[in-house]
């Protein structure tokens, strides 16, 4: 079992880093979306195109999925952290 201050580390880790690292994923993103750099391609998955390993890596499609992922991961982060908190609180 996880000592108590290896918890309240973790638990301070899910609260405080998922946010920020939204946000600088979006701020990211918009940049190279404004900038031209992303493609919209209708790649796999998506549409019937194909294309080489950087369309992949720079198809607008897919940086808004990993987003989404981000986004859908931030209320997992913050309830996981709050709850390591507080149950390492009770403990004497």
């Amino acid at each position: 079992m996880m000592n108590k201050q290896k918890t309240k580390l973790i638990g301070i880790g899910l609260l405080s880093v998922p946010l920020p690292t939204l946000l600088l994923f979006l701020s990211i993103e918009e940049r190279l979306r404004k900038s031209g750099f992303l493609n919209t391609l209708d790649l796999y998955f998506i549409g019937n195109d194909t294309g080489t390993l950087r369309d992949y890596l720079t198809n607008v499609w897919y940086w808004d999925a990993f987003g989404a992922m981000l986004l859908l991961m931030l209320p997992v982060g913050l309830i996981t952290g709050a709850w390591l908190l507080l149950r390492n609180s009770n403990k004497p």
